[in-house]
């Protein structure tokens, strides 16, 4: 059926609103971690029936495991779920590996790297002190999705590609906050987890567009 992986695509991001609009913010609960889970878990069906590489296939599969391991919070899952993401982020970086555009100039990927650099030294300076245990699981993650960030970039492809890995990057960055600085009373946490859902999905969705549209 040719149109199934566009059908997929389409239930992902109404399935994703739907818990954006109904669930998120609530209790923990298997109902929720269902939800949470579906909207990825419907991309990378949309990309495995699409046919699509296997790298896009493992990066948004590993994001649909590490979403279910974030549903419930405790440092165990934490970390299982940030070595989920990391192994996605690894899979992207090699799908962009693999399609750069050769007519960009080096230099611009090196500021490019540069920049990419300078953003995640000023985030981690930012969390340091409150990592305590988990700085080098950290360090490794941040330094995964700056290496996807210049490959993404490298592919030449603006759009939809690099607002999608620009929207992912402001996900991790916003939950980096909530997760290790913000006061767990603190009122912010009502907008930031909003900020946090639609970035993350809808960067995975622009991502995957590139392809499934492309």
């Amino acid at each position: 059926m040719a149109d199934l992986p566009i059908y997929l695509f389409v239930m992902a991001i109404i399935a994703a609103v739907l818990y954006g609009l109904v669930l998120l913010g609530k209790p923990h609960s298997s109902l929720r971690t269902i939800a949470k889970t579906l909207p990825v878990t419907l991309l990378a069906l949309s990309a495995f029936t699409a046919g699509l590489s296997w790298f896009l296939v493992v990066a948004l599969g590993m994001s649909a495991v590490g979403d279910a391991f974030l549903a419930r919070k405790n440092q165990t899952r934490f970390i299982l779920g940030l070595a989920s993401f990391l192994i996605a982020h690894l899979a992207y970086s090699w799908q962009f590996w693999g399609m750069p555009d050769l007519s960009i100039a080096p230099w611009k990927i090196i500021l490019t790297g540069g920049l990419v650099g300078a953003l995640v030294a000023t985030v981690l300076k930012h969390l340091w002190p409150h990592l305590k245990d988990l700085k080098m699981p950290v360090v490794a993650y941040t330094v995964a999705i700056a290496i996807m960030a210049i490959t993404a970039f490298s592919t030449g492809i603006i759009y939809p590609l690099m607002i999608g890995v620009g929207l992912f990057l402001i996900s991790d960055i916003v939950l980096s906050h909530e997760t290790f600085v913000l006061d767990e009373a603190s009122s912010s946490r009502k907008i930031t987890g909003r900020i946090i859902w639609y970035c993350y999905f809808f960067g995975q969705a622009l991502i995957l567009a590139t392809f499934v549209f492309g």
